[in-house]
């Protein structure tokens, strides 16, 4: 959210004293009857400024990779293949470079069998130094991953693997019907934790060299503190979105809160066409997302949001429409529409006012039939459609590993991580609160 700082003009100085003078003169006159998030003065609430979501770099992070049989296509000598060309992206973005303490290697039994750095990696996958004849153990992997998080051996974990989980033998069926049972009690002793899972798709090559399959699919499971995995995930979708390949994306466990944003006036000093925005120079962690003296019958009525959505990436952002957004008043009698601005949108107003927020969205709010009260509260939210399992569940179905365009077990996967999380899986962030009053 936008905290307005002791830096401003002389002249919004001015304008916010009057304003100041004015509120206290007339204390209470504004948000009667009462409406929440803001107090009675109109100013948002402190406890909804500190729920704000947070996105923080990691400590370190450790990869995790599986090589197995059926990941063989994926690393063949001297082959292109997508999974190659995205995990080299994923390693050589600079963020994630950074904080990249090693790639570790299981063979089998969920052992680790090679310690790497980010650029040896690269270049023992690009000479097929990686196909091998191990089973894909999942669960075994999972706890080998838990057990370095519960210990502090890695800030956030990354597992890259097909997930093709076959446990063979005479219990397979039994297994098999209870992988989501399992994967559920892997991560029950992670609920305070989060996960975000990542489906990319390759083209998967035979060992002569003909390709097999051009929608192989495979996953980023990462795993870790909310606001770390958010800030991992966002690098992996930045640095896969300049590939045409599709790409899924569920988180769970993610507290998204609410995301930081702050009213823009179509003028450096606080007023708008249509009336004043509220500041008070005097407390510098005021949040501007009050209008007073809003005069709705000047048309068109409109307040910018300058918003930092640090959930999602740029990508999605950037695939932003209206209809992603659910508008709602608090008395219902309020009309109010959002419009997504273009990318290249720069509002009118000193650059200081959206310093703090640093936003990647612009959205314009037209507003109308401002009279039950003479007051409103507008929600703004946007819906999170990147978290919807359905981006996977075309993978779903696979009834051997030779499947080669779905995926052995990954509806089990997926349903335990829904059972681990029951709560948060599909969150939306919290809405954008903005107060309106035609008092003066």
């Amino acid at each position: 959210m936008k905290f307005l700082g002791a830096s401003r003009t002389i002249l919004q100085v001015l304008v916010g004293v009057t304003l100041a003078a004015s509120l206290s003169s007339c204390k209470g006159s504004y948000n009667e009857p009462l409406i929440e998030p803001f107090d009675k003065d109109g100013v948002v609430k402190s406890s909804y400024v500190e729920s704000m979501y947070s996105s923080t770099q990691p400590d370190n992070v450790i990869f995790y990779v599986e090589s197995s049989g059926s990941m063989n296509g994926l690393f063949r000598r001297n082959q292109s293949t997508g999974f190659k060309y995205d995990v080299s992206a994923i390693l050589l973005d600079p963020e994630v470079k950074s904080k990249t303490a090693k790639v570790c290697l299981f063979g089998n039994s969920a052992n680790i069998i090679g310690e790497y750095t980010p650029e040896d990696f690269r270049r023992k996958m690009n000479a097929g130094d990686f196909v091998s004849q191990a089973s894909t153990v999942v669960p075994e992997m999972l706890q080998r991953i838990i057990d370095d998080i519960k210990n502090s051996v890695c800030d956030v974990a990354v597992f890259i693997s097909d997930m093709k989980y076959s446990p063979g033998g005479a219990t397979h069926s039994v297994a098999m019907d209870q992988y989501a049972i399992v994967i559920q009690n892997k991560f029950a002793s992670l609920s305070d934790l989060a996960v975000s899972l990542i489906s990319c798709e390759s083209n998967y090559v035979s060992a002569n060299g003909s390709v097999l399959s051009n929608v192989f699919p495979y996953y980023f499971t990462i795993i870790g503190e909310s606001s770390k995995v958010a800030w991992v995930r966002n690098q992996f979708l930045d640095a896969l979105s300049g590939q045409s390949r599709p790409i899924g994306c569920v988180d769970f466990g993610v507290d998204y809160g609410c995301p930081e944003y702050t009213a823009l006036p179509s003028s450096a000093i606080g007023m708008s066409r249509n009336g004043f925005e509220y500041v008070n120079p005097e407390v510098v962690n005021t949040h501007s997302s009050s209008f007073i003296s809003f005069d709705d019958s000047i048309q068109p009525a409109e307040v910018v949001l300058a918003v930092n959505y640090r959930h999602i990436s740029q990508d999605l952002i950037n695939s932003l429409e209206s209809q992603d957004f659910k508008v709602s008043t608090h008395w219902g009698q309020t009309k109010a529409s959002v419009t997504v601005m273009p990318g290249d949108y720069k509002p009118t107003v000193d650059a200081s006012l959206v310093r703090n927020v640093n936003p990647n969205t612009y959205l314009k709010l037209t507003i109308s039939g401002l009279d039950y009260y003479d007051q409103d509260v507008i929600k703004v939210q946007m819906q999170t459609r990147q978290n919807t399992v359905n981006c996977m569940e075309k993978y779903y179905g696979a009834m051997a590993e030779g499947d080669l365009d779905r995926t052995l077990s990954i509806d089990g996967f997926i349903n335990g991580l829904k059972r681990a999380y029951p709560n948060s899986a599909n969150m939306q962030n919290a809405p954008m609160v903005l107060f309106v009053t035609k008092k003066n």
